[in-house]
């Protein structure tokens, strides 16, 4: 009999192409000789190996093996009477197809030494050991602001942020694709929260991808000013209702029209706070911090004598 070559790779007889290429990165990576000390029974396993994953990821080999097994695969060819040819197979060098799959006859070469065959191997997609999974070194944060409205975290919003990454493929070859991620701005967020996404950043060989972070940052508001959980406002009123009062409206992040009566002399440094009329508190979203309102006082630009007069005999020196 000949050799079994899905049983080499141990995998299904109806395995897919994917599951072919997982089978043999994983295995020539444990049987590789570089890391192995038993060098003569790792040559052979290797050479099993790239002979098994060269046949069964070529369609018409696969398609010759299964009907007429090894030796009909290598002995004597066979004839395709509709194309007039005949086929033979011999096998190639074992490096030369790993170098081929991987691009480098050596790949993961600092995280290969001081490794056994012994080591276990995950079957998560990554072609690492525990051991060598610990060792490989994590990129560093990719920070993300995300701008927002004071209205946005007003009234809580879902951002969807499009990107593109780079990801590695079983076969070590990496592409760009697009993503999108999505998160919930929470009503009361601060600016500096951060929200992560871990190891969604780029991938590529001997590295642990990034965490995506994304770091909330405020846009000037045309109208208000934040401090921690209060808002800031400033009304302007003219010289006359500051002296006789006055009620001024503000319409509110969430679109409410507040009418606020100014009946106190407003003088310059005077301000009128407005009870749970600030930011939703980020711990407790239903609890608000204040409104603090400030005026902006317009004198007149011109007075007349009478008018001066007038005032002179009204107002207190």
């Amino acid at each position: 009999m000949g050799k079994d070559y899905y049983d080499i790779l141990s995998i299904p007889r109806d395995a897919t192409p994917e599951q072919i290429r997982k089978a043999y990165r994983k295995k020539a990576f444990k049987w590789h000789p570089d890391r192995n000390d038993n060098k003569e029974l790792a040559k052979k396993k290797f050479q099993e190996i790239s002979e098994a994953y060269e046949v069964l990821s070529d369609a018409k080999k696969r398609a010759i093996y299964d009907k007429y097994g090894e030796e009909g695969l290598k002995n004597g060819g066979v004839r395709f009477p509709d194309q007039h040819e005949e086929f033979y197979y011999t096998p190639r060098n074992p490096e030369e197809i790993f170098r081929s799959f991987f691009g480098t006859s050596n790949p993961f070469s600092s995280i290969f030494d001081d490794f056994s065959m012994d080591d276990d191997f995950f079957d998560d997609g990554w072609p690492f050991s525990r051991r060598e999974k610990s060792n490989l070194r994590k990129a560093p944060d990719v920070i993300q602001p995300t701008y927002c409205t004071l209205e946005d975290l007003y009234n809580g919003k879902t951002k969807r942020v499009k990107f593109t990454k780079q990801i590695l493929h079983d076969d070590g070859t990496t592409s760009q694709v697009e993503k999108i991620l999505s998160f919930k701005i929470e009503r009361g967020w601060k600016e500096g929260t951060k929200i992560r996404f871990e190891n969604e950043g780029d991938q590529a060989i001997g590295i642990i991808p990034a965490d995506i972070v994304f770091e909330v940052k405020i846009r000037p508001h045309p109208r208000f000013e934040r401090r921690d959980d209060d808002l800031h406002y400033t009304a302007k009123i003219s010289l006359l209702e500051a002296l006789c009062g006055t009620t001024i409206t503000i319409v509110t992040l969430d679109n409410r029209r507040l009418r606020i009566p100014v009946n106190e002399v407003v003088h310059p440094n005077y301000v009128k706070v407005v009870p749970s009329e600030g930011m939703p508190k980020s711990k407790q979203p239903s609890l608000k911090g204040d409104l603090y309102i400030k005026f902006d006082i317009q004198f007149p630009r011109y007075l007349s004598e009478d008018q001066k007069e007038m005032l002179k005999h009204v107002l207190p020196e």
